[in-house]
């Protein structure tokens, strides 16, 4: 499980070593201090960016290849993480539930559109797909 982990991380620093400049600058122009959970906003402009995206996708779909897990499933238990870290902040349920949601929506159509030949689950489709 450590070696997994080990790679994901690896799998997600190789992601960053791929984007631009101003890619990575914009995440820290938005999150200066690193503090991501100081705002609500600042952890949507962390965990939405065009940078941090792929990052955590690309880790997401690696450590699910290697688990033998499906990849909309290891999403959703970082978000759970990730909600689970809002909550450890000081945030309630309803401030949190728009900010999961707009994550999970984002990282899902990455998900889609990066590995489009994948079979994915029903509720990732659009409503006119079987």
């Amino acid at each position: 499980r450590f070696k997994v982990d080990i790679e994901g991380d690896i799998r997600h620093e190789l992601e960053h070593s791929g984007q631009s400049t101003d890619t990575l600058m914009d995440v820290q122009r938005k999150v200066p201090d690193s503090q991501i959970w100081k705002t609500l906003q600042r952890a949507e402009d962390y965990y939405t960016s065009k940078a941090e995206v792929p990052a955590y996708v690309s880790q997401l779909v690696l450590k699910s290849k290697k688990k033998g897990t499906d990849a909309a499933d290891a999403i959703d238990k970082e978000l759970y993480n990730i909600y689970a870290t809002g909550m450890d902040e000081g945030y309630t349920e309803e401030q949190l539930a728009p900010l999961m949601s707009r994550i999970r929506e984002m990282w899902q159509y990455y998900l889609m559109t990066r590995w489009p030949d994948q079979d994915w689950p029903i509720e990732f489709r659009a409503e006119n797909e079987s």
